[in-house]
């Protein structure tokens, strides 16, 4: 129950930070600016020494322009003309563990057609009957195979590869993906 409390604390911060940053502000606030908030209030009142990992985006989906900060999450993937690449971001430690992070976002414009495709831990740590794990390899392979594919081709493909590689054997974590596809300015009919 304490975890469950936790996440739901952190959604609500999550928002009520963004909103409060906002007001404050002409501009939107960074991802950066909000995690930094939303860690200094988990790390007060924290007896049960819990942590969020979390990566936080504001896509511009006029631009293209997308601003990404992560807070001990995994690294997400820049998918794009059959071809894979790691989104490189400064690791940060976890939400809720230490006090006074400052937190940095990153910057990139994605292209046309290009997709971020993010995850979590759930997916690399799957394991089968022999105790092997998933693991990136498998993933980034999977990836590479439809890195022009749509984001539900993509998530239905991982899906399958990892429900195949555990055939049946119980996870112990939460399998959870999110593939982000830009269109550029133009709208789909």
């Amino acid at each position: 129950v304490p975890a469950a409390l936790f996440m739901a604390r952190s959604k609500s911060l999550i928002r009520a930070t963004s909103m409060l940053l906002k007001k404050g502000q002409t501009g939107i606030p960074s991802p950066a600016e909000i995690i930094s908030e939303v860690n200094l209030e988990l790390y007060r009142d924290n007896e049960h020494c819990m942590f969020l990992t979390l990566l936080l985006g504001i896509l511009n989906v006029t631009t293209g322009h997308i601003s990404l900060t992560n807070a001990g999450h995994n690294t997400p993937y820049l998918l794009k003309e059959n071809q894979i690449e790691l989104i490189e971001l400064p690791h940060k430690t976890p939400l809720g563990l230490r006090e006074n992070i400052q937190y940095t976002s990153e910057e990139l414009m994605l292209s046309d057609r290009q997709s971020i495709f993010l995850y979590t831990d759930g997916i690399t740590e799957a394991i089968n009957k022999k105790d092997e794990l998933f693991g990136e390899k498998k993933l980034e392979k999977t990836l590479r195979i439809q890195s022009d594919s749509s984001p539900n081709v993509v998530l239905n493909m991982i899906i399958k590869e990892v429900h195949q590689f555990a055939d049946g054997t119980p996870q112990s974590d939460d399998i959870t993906m999110l593939a982000i596809q830009y269109f550029g300015n133009k709208r789909e009919e």
